[in-house]
């Protein structure tokens, strides 16, 4: 939206602030592949077809994700059942672990 102002020699101009007052374009950053092939922004909803590159990140960050939540599934199986020895075992070590000697200063300072 542009605003036209007379200046002092009669001549309009353009606001200088103009171009502050409008939302910045979208990146298209966060999309989202679909089955067909086509790529569908999360921000702006805007969709084209992904380049082969796009296609590639894509891909690795699925795999990515896949990874993520095998070694979080395999985590839970094998070491959740570890989980309240651990916690009693910390518990007994705070409580009755050997007190270290503290430094004393027996300076006088006068």
């Amino acid at each position: 939206m542009s605003y036209a102002y007379p200046n002092d020699y009669g001549r309009d101009y353009e606001d200088p602030d103009d171009g502050y007052d409008d939302e910045p374009a979208c990146d298209c950053i966060d999309y989202e592949v679909d089955w067909e092939g086509r790529a569908t922004c999360g921000q702006c909803g805007n969709t084209w077809w992904p380049t082969a590159e796009e296609l590639k990140r894509d891909r690795e960050r699925r795999i990515a994700a896949e990874r993520a939540l095998r070694w979080m599934e395999f985590r839970d199986r094998w070491f959740g059942w570890l989980d309240p020895l651990r916690w009693r075992c910390a518990r007994l070590w705070r409580r009755n672990k050997p007190m270290r000697a503290s430094i004393v200063d027996d300076d006088i300072p006068f």
